[in-house]
């Protein structure tokens, strides 16, 4: 994303099928200053805060440091240019950071290469602009996330959730969404409990 931001979308794709070495080279020198922007941003934070913890944008909490990360621009290229360009990069930030967030925005082409990189601890799915929402539609996705063992993120209307809570198995699930009222967020939470099955009681 950040070679994106830089270049320019149409630039970067153009640049990717027509000079990758030279796309690859600028992706390696952009490595340790980010990672050491990140590192700056961490340790100010915990210096400030205290040990409380880590927060990814869509709020998911976890005890020790992970890295948000994503690439968007994946969205327009083949599944061997992910391999290419993508996965290494997926694979040296999960090296220096240990953990990754992963945030695939809307494609599912490249979820097997998503999935063999074992530092994503976390795959968080946005629909493109031409897909159904989170829900029904995407659960074969999310199924696959899900077995092979990976955390899986999603961002679902309100209208889905009981849905995707009867459908996925909990551990591991995050479902972010949203409520009219404080009533009717209280009568979400207690419905989402009970669609999860009564062995969830005894962790209340």
């Amino acid at each position: 994303d950040l070679l994106n931001m830089l270049r320019g979308n149409s630039e970067m794709l153009l640049d990717m099928a027509t000079e990758p070495g030279q796309c690859i080279a600028r992706l390696h020198e952009m490595r340790m200053p980010s990672y050491e922007n990140s590192i700056y941003i961490q340790r100010m934070l915990d210096s400030r805060q205290g040990d409380v913890g880590y927060l990814s944008w869509t709020n998911i909490w976890g005890r020790k440091f992970f890295k948000c990360v994503q690439a968007d621009a994946a969205a327009m290229i083949s599944p061997e240019m992910f391999d290419n360009f993508v996965l290494p990069e997926l694979n040296w930030q999960g090296e220096h950071f240990g953990r990754l967030h992963y945030h695939t925005c809307g494609y599912k082409q490249h979820l097997v290469s998503c999935l063999s990189c074992p530092y994503i601890r976390v795959i968080q799915y946005s629909p493109n602009p031409k897909e159904p929402p989170n829900g029904p539609a995407h659960l074969d996705f999310y199924r696959r996330v899900q077995q092979s063992g990976k955390c899986l993120d999603i961002d679902a209307g309100p209208e889905n959730v009981e849905f995707l809570i009867r459908h996925l198995r909990p551990e591991g699930l995050a479902i972010s969404t949203s409520a009219g009222s404080n009533a009717e967020a209280g009568e979400l939470t207690a419905n989402a409990v009970r669609w999860a099955g009564s062995h969830v009681d005894s962790l209340i």
